[in-house]
């Protein structure tokens, strides 16, 4: 009976029903009371984040988030299983606590009107509360704004609709929203890391239609560098002027922009390099919206270069740096200029940290035979064929004489394996291995620092170019101590 519950919950339920009443607001409520009108809604969000993946794809995905890299698939795995949870939860409530509605109390009902008809006489929590706040949390806390405060409203409107409609107690809505909150918060943390992460289709997007990235701008201190690529593309590129007399040309990864590699820009910079950052086709900045992983990339990278000796900086004092597919990008351009007369002069020196051999052999090692196989076909074919024609080794080998380089990789790194790396060492005429003991395959993020390790490995690369040589296999510890106990290396 209604005795046995707070006297504030039954004046609140009153207030609400009774003072508030109003046509349109009656109206409203009922139509946000009922699940067939709303249903549908949720039906087209399911979809959308099951065909665009990452929330921040084009068009109607700039509606739903600010937020980057969201594996929208997962998002709607987690709604769906806070849901199941909460909708168990508020149901098993209710049995056990068998409170009547206020419309169907015999101690109230005189005093409500019900102003929607409900089945059942199960009162405390409000499922319809405890749903909706469910989903509400999975997207606050994956999706943010603005999608985050629209499903709060709708919760707050599906919860506000079941007092003012006569079928539920306030009470009931806050213990519902209680149990939607619990249940979305316990799926959240625990799938909250791969959420944060593209999933395995949504990462093939940047083949189809670029990779969606924030589209920053570096800041004043950065000059714009236009330049032409081979292929006739006009490029901005940027660059920051040092206080020495050496370029350091940075190359970007499949999955990041030219300005995530902020804390290797500074590193340069400390030790007087001018940077050059080269935005690749398929990110940001660039014209050609579809990425080739490396095979059409060096266009890029050899305009910038030449457009870099025609604004002063030699190839003899021009170092590249190239990140998982930006190494192969500068192997590959590398072993293109040197091929042409023209261009025959060698670079200062490559850094190539974590190129990658084969990009399918590289799926495969990180998904397993199954899943790289889904993630394979799900890059266009014409892509997927210049991929597998694209032969590392063989680039590898045509690098001029006087071009060095130094390979830099992590002893726990599965996209690119040693041995890998060890085959076309063998088969780049001047070159060494530094080991990074116990670091997996580099993934920059903008405002970063640069480890002891990291920063240790790349000033002595940078030691053995200006002094004109690759030098011999080293390996660097996590505190930045540097060996030559290349046991680990040549086995």
């Amino acid at each position: 009976m209604f005795h046995s519950w707070p006297a504030l919950d039954l004046d609140l339920l009153l207030i609400i029903n009774r003072r508030l009443e109003c046509g349109i607001l009656t109206s409203l409520m009922r139509f946000m009371t009922d699940k067939a009108n709303w249903l549908p809604l949720l039906v087209l969000f399911a979809l959308f984040l099951v065909w665009w993946g990452r929330v921040e794809g084009p068009f109607l995905g700039r509606l739903f988030s600010v937020r980057r890299g969201r594996n929208g698939r997962l998002v709607l795995l987690v709604i769906l299983l806070s849901v199941s949870l909460s909708d168990f939860g508020s149901n098993a409530l209710k049995h056990s606590v068998a409170r009547q509605r206020p419309c169907r109390d015999p101690d109230v009902e005189l005093l409500v009107e019900e102003r929607f008809h409900v089945h059942g006489n199960r009162s405390f929590p409000s499922s319809h509360a405890a749903n909706s706040a469910a989903i509400a949390t999975v997207i606050v806390l994956s999706l943010g704004s603005p999608a985050g405060p629209v499903a709060m409203l709708f919760a707050f409107l599906v919860g506000f609709s079941r007092v003012y409609l006569g079928v539920h107690y306030p009470l009931d809505v806050a213990a519902g929203w209680i149990v939607g909150l619990s249940s979305g918060m316990l799926f959240w943390a625990w799938f909250r890391r791969g959420i944060g992460r593209a999933g395995l289709l949504d990462f093939t997007a940047v083949f189809r239609r670029g990779a969606q990235l924030p589209h920053e701008h570096p800041g004043a201190a950065w000059e714009c560098l236009s330049f032409e690529t081979t292929d006739g593309h006009v490029v901005d590129g940027f660059l920051r002027r040092g206080s020495g007399d050496e370029l350091a040309v940075i190359v970007h990864g499949l999955g990041s922009s030219c300005f995530m590699y902020t804390p290797v820009c500074s590193f340069f910079m400390d030790l007087g390099f001018s940077v050059l950052l080269v935005p690749l086709r398929g990110h940001n900045w660039h014209p050609v919206r579809r990425c080739t992983g490396g095979v059409d990339e060096c266009n890029d990278l050899m305009g910038a270069l030449d457009d870099a000796r025609q604004a002063g900086w030699s190839p003899e004092v021009t170092l590249v740096y190239g990140c998982s597919m930006g190494a192969v990008t500068a192997l590959r351009s590398a072993a293109l200029m040197g091929a042409h007369g023209d261009r025959a002069d060698g670079l200062m020196g490559i850094i190539a940290h974590s190129p990658f051999t084969s990009f399918a052999d590289s799926a495969r090692r990180k998904l397993g035979e199954l899943r790289s196989r889904v993630f394979m076909s799900s890059i266009p074919s014409a892509v997927r064929a210049g991929l597998s024609d694209l032969d590392i080794g063989l680039y590898c080998s045509l690098l001029p004489a006087d071009c060095p380089v130094i390979y830099l990789l992590g002893d726990r790194d599965m996209l690119t394996p040693l041995e890998d790396i060890w085959l076309i060492r063998e088969a780049t005429p001047v070159s060494s291995v530094l080991l990074l003991s116990g670091a997996g395959h580099p993934r920059w993020v903008y405002g970063d620092e640069m480890s002891v390790q990291e920063r240790v490995a790349m000033g002595e690369c940078v030691r053995r170019f200006r002094r004109g040589e690759a030098g011999e296999a080293a390996l660097v510890d996590v505190f930045g101590y540097l060996s030559d106990d290349t046991g680990s290396i040549t086995n």
